[in-house]
C-alpha cells in the first residue's frame, strides 16, 4: 500500500509542470497575439510585414475588409501588385521603389492613396522600417499606414476658410495686420506699398511715414495698447514717399489664449481720406450756413433799427406836427363855438396820443434804444422790468455795476437770448419769479435765466432740439463763439445758461488741419 501511494506522485514531478508551463506560456502568447491585431486593426489602415523583396508575410485584417480581399490571395504576393495600388501605376511604382530603399535600410515614410473595394481611395502616411538580424542585414520590412483623411479634408477646410478669409479682406477697404505680443514684431503686407518704403526703412523708420504732427498720438496709442491690452485705435496721416498724406484708421485688439494670456495682435487698418473729406465738407458747409445766419441776424437788426428809427424820426414827427395843429386849433375855439367840432377835437388828440405811445411801443419792441444809449446791463433791467409789468411775473435782476465790454453784435445776441427765455417764461413755466444774472467771467459774460416753474424734463430737452425758438437762441449763442445750455428740474424750475466771450473765437479748432493730408 506504501508503494502504491508512492506511484501516485509523479503528476507533480517537473516534466509534467513544464508542460503545463509550456501550455499556459502558448495560450498567453496566443492572447497577446489577439490583443496585438485587435490593436494594430484599431490603429492602423495598414499593418504588415514584408519580405526584403516587398512579398507579404503577415498583414492585418483591416485592409483585407477595405479591399475585400482573402488573406491567402494576399500573403506571398508583392505589395504594390495587390488590389490597393491597382488603380496607378505611379502609385504602384513608388511603393515598389520605396520597399527597395527599405531593403537596403533606410526608413521610408511618404503619403500616397489606396483603393477600397468600392473604387474610393484613402490617403495613407505610410512608413516601411527595415527588421535587422544580429549582424546587422536586413531580414525583413515592417510597413504600416495611417489613414490621414481628417487631416487632409482639415486642410483643405483650413485653405478654404483662408481664401474666403483672403478674397474677404480683399474685397473690403480694410486690410489687416498681425503683431506679435511684445509689439516689436508686426506683419502689415500692404505697408511697403503704402509707404514706398523698403523693408529694412518700415523696420527702422517706419515712423518716417507718418505726418509729423501725428507721430506722438500714434506712438502714445501704440503703447498704451501694449501696456492696457485694450483696443487700440488711432487716425493718422501717412503718404508714400514725397506725395500727398492720406487719411488711415488704426485698430487693433490682442488675441488671448483661455488662460487670459495674449497669444498675438491683429488689427486693421482703412483709408479714410474720402470720409475725412467728407467731414471737412459738411464741416465747410456748416460755417458757411453759420455764417449766413449770422449775418441774415445782423441784417435783421440793422433794419429793424433803420426801421424804428425812420418811425421814430418820421412818423413820430408827423404825428407831433398833427398834435401840434390840432392843439392851436383847439385854443382858438371858444366856448360858444360848435360843441361837436370840439368833441371831435378832443377825440382826435386823444388818438393821437394813442398812436404816438404805439409808434414809441413799436420802436422799442424793432429795437430799445436804451441798448445802443445805455448799454447791456441797463437793457436787461429795463426788459425785466417790462415783463414783470405785463405778466405779473416777479422778475429778480442781478447786472454789474458797470457794463460789460462788449461789442454791438454780442450785446444783441444776449439781448435777444434773454427775450425769447422770458417769452418762453411767459408761455410755458407758470412760474411766480424769474431770476436774471449777467455776469462778467474770464474771457466772457455769462448771461444765467431761472425760473421756479414746472421745470423742463429731459426728454422735453431733447425734444426742444426741433424748437425753432431754442435752435434760434443756440444759434446767437453760438454765432458768437459762445455756447447755451438748458436744463430743469420737474417741478421746480428750468434754467438757460449763455456764455459769450469777449473776442470771437468761434471754430478755430481745426482750421489748420488738411482733410486730404496736406
Amino acid at each position: 500500500m506504501s508503494r502504491a501511494r508512492k506511484t501516485s506522485k509523479p503528476q507533480n514531478s517537473i516534466p509534467h509542470r513544464g508542460q503545463k508551463l509550456n501550455a499556459a506560456s502558448d495560450r498567453a502568447l496566443g492572447q497577446s497575439g489577439d490583443q496585438l491585431r485587435k490593436i494594430l486593426d484599431a490603429l492602423f489602415i495598414f499593418a504588415g510585414l514584408f519580405s526584403t523583396e516587398g512579398v507579404f508575410l503577415e498583414l492585418n485584417k483591416r485592409p483585407l475588409e477595405l479591399g475585400e480581399v482573402r488573406r491567402e490571395d494576399a500573403i506571398g504576393k508583392k505589395l504594390w501588385e495587390s488590389y490597393w495600388f491597382s488603380h496607378s501605376a505611379e502609385a504602384r511604382e513608388r511603393m515598389r521603389q520605396a520597399m527597395e530603399r527599405a531593403a537596403h535600410g533606410e526608413t521610408v515614410r511618404y503619403e500616397d492613396e489606396v483603393c477600397t473595394a468600392g473604387g474610393r481611395r484613402i490617403p495613407l502616411d505610410i512608413t516601411l522600417n527595415p527588421v535587422r538580424d544580429e549582424s546587422g542585414r536586413v531580414v525583413q520590412i515592417v510597413g504600416s499606414g495611417v489613414d490621414v483623411s481628417p487631416r487632409k479634408a482639415a486642410l483643405r477646410a483650413l485653405a478654404i476658410s483662408e481664401e474666403r478669409y483672403r478674397s474677404l479682406v480683399e474685397a473690403t477697404s480694410e486690410k489687416v495686420w498681425t503683431g506679435s505680443v511684445e509689439g516689436d514684431q508686426v506683419t502689415m503686407p500692404t505697408w511697403l506699398e503704402l509707404t514706398g518704403q523698403t523693408p529694412e526703412q518700415a523696420r527702422e523708420h517706419w515712423l518716417d511715414a507718418v505726418h509729423p504732427d501725428d507721430r506722438e498720438k500714434m506712438v502714445t496709442a501704440w503703447s498704451r495698447f501694449l501696456k492696457e491690452g485694450g483696443l487700440y485705435e488711432v487716425e493718422c496721416r501717412l503718404r508714400r514717399g514725397e506725395g500727398p498724406y492720406r487719411w488711415y484708421l488704426f485698430r487693433g485688439f490682442p488675441v488671448r489664449e483661455k488662460d487670459g494670456s495674449i497669444r498675438e495682435r491683429i488689427g486693421t487698418y482703412t483709408d479714410i481720406t474720402a470720409r475725412k473729406q467728407a467731414e471737412e465738407s459738411l464741416r465747410a458747409h456748416s460755417e458757411q450756413l453759420r455764417a449766413l445766419t449770422i449775418r441774415l441776424q445782423q441784417v435783421r437788426e440793422e433794419e429793424r433799427a433803420m426801421v424804428a428809427r425812420d418811425l421814430h424820426d418820421q412818423i413820430g414827427q408827423i404825428l407831433t406836427a398833427i398834435k401840434m395843429d390840432c392843439d392851436w386849433v383847439a385854443r382858438r375855439l371858444t366856448s360858444h363855438q360848435d360843441a361837436e367840432l370840439s368833441a371831435r377835437l378832443a377825440t382826435s388828440l386823444g388818438r393821437i396820443k394813442e398812436a404816438t405811445e404805439s409808434l414809441r411801443s413799436i420802436c422799442t419792441r424793432l429795437r430799445p434804444g436804451v441798448l445802443d444809449d445805455l448799454g447791456l446791463a441797463a437793457a436787461i433791467e429795463w426788459q425785466a422790468k417790462e415783463f414783470a409789468a405785463v405778466t405779473g411775473i416777479h422778475c429778480d435782476v442781478s447786472v454789474p455795476q458797470e457794463d460789460v465790454p462788449l461789442d454791438a453784435s454780442r450785446s444783441t445776441a444776449i439781448f435777444r437770448i434773454l427775450q425769447e427765455a422770458l417769452t418762453n417764461v411767459a408761455r410755458h413755466a407758470q412760474a411766480r419769479m424769474v431770476r436774471v444774472s449777467l455776469a462778467q467771467q474770464d474771457g466772457g459774460v455769462a448771461l444765467v435765466v431761472t425760473d421756479d416753474g414746472k421745470g423742463i424734463s429731459e426728454t422735453a430737452v431733447e425734444d426742444s432740439r426741433t424748437s425753432l425758438g431754442l435752435l434760434g437762441m443756440k444759434e446767437r449763442a453760438e454765432g458768437c463763439g459762445g455756447e447755451m445750455q438748458i436744463w430743469g428740474d420737474p417741478g421746480k424750475g428750468t434754467t438757460v445758461a449763455v456764455e459769450i466771450p469777449f473776442a470771437d473765437k468761434t471754430h478755430e479748432e481745426g482750421k489748420d488741419a488738411d482733410p486730404a493730408g496736406g
